[in-house]
């Protein structure tokens, strides 16, 4: 009998360094106060997109049926996919987030609190196993659906790491890929390249078809679900690129 993968990342070189930075009472009023400043400007450069939604019927389905789905995408779609995640959550899916422990984490948390998502603390890059067994507990015991970019935190960009593969693996929960891309933006100089739509511009949503992983797989068998991930993400990226155009940057 085959034994199932449960490593969900591979770590090279040394340990990160722990951020010395504490929260302090002026940390947190400060954090109180921008939060919903930083949120109301997000969804003021929301209102203005034209967000055009393709291939999402199966995932409403799922939604309508209360099953937990891992939703994955990339790393430099975390701008333009909470709009469409914050309305999954109107149609009763418990999107939840992984979010660091760091300090940026404590931020982070209050923007999505803001926003309306629900999160879990843990780190994929200092301890993948303990952030799969959190997000095990999301899907298993409160039925939620976690947000998995898959190529982050760090890259390498449009690589798919296997920690969505595993969760499904795992779970009854189904991965539904998903991609967006404006027809014009401002990129980022960060790894991922993230582009942050310019007003009044399209943006392509892409759903795929949820992906069933089984549950005895071999570490052979899990890298070739992973591919597959891979290269279902590629492909709606490229199919809403298409859509709007070429993608224009500035």
């Amino acid at each position: 009998m085959t034994k199932p993968a449960t490593s969900p990342t591979q770590q090279t070189g040394p340990p990160r360094a722990v951020s010395k930075r504490r929260m302090t009472p002026l940390r947190r009023l400060l954090y109180m106060i921008t939060a919903p400043i930083i949120v109301g400007l997000i969804r003021l450069m929301w209102w203005t997109y034209r967000f055009e939604i393709r291939g999402d019927d199966e995932l409403r389905e799922l939604a309508a049926r209360g099953k937990p789905m891992v939703l994955a995408f990339w790393h430099g779609d975390l701008f333009m996919m909470p709009w469409y995640l914050s309305r999954l959550t109107e149609l009763g899916v418990r999107v939840t987030y992984l979010v660091s422990p760091s300090m940026d984490g404590e931020y982070a948390v209050k923007l999505l609190n803001v926003i309306g998502g629900r999160t879990v603390r843990g780190s994929a890059t200092r301890s993948g196993t303990k952030a799969i067994r959190g997000l095990y507990r999301v899907i298993v015991k409160e039925h939620g659906s976690p947000v998995v970019a898959a190529d982050g935190p760090k890259g390498p960009r449009h690589r798919c790491k296997k920690g969505a593969v595993v969760l499904g693996q795992l779970t009854d929960a189904r991965i539904v890929p998903l991609a967006a891309a404006p027809r014009r933006a401002f990129r980022l100089r960060t790894w991922d390249h993230l582009p942050v739509p310019l007003p009044f511009t399209r943006v392509a949503l892409e759903v795929g078809e949820a992906i069933e992983v089984p549950k005895d797989l071999t570490e052979e068998e899990v890298e070739v679900h992973r591919m597959r991930l891979e290269a279902e993400i590629n492909e709606l990226g490229g199919l809403a690129t298409e859509r709007v155009g070429f993608g224009r940057s500035v």
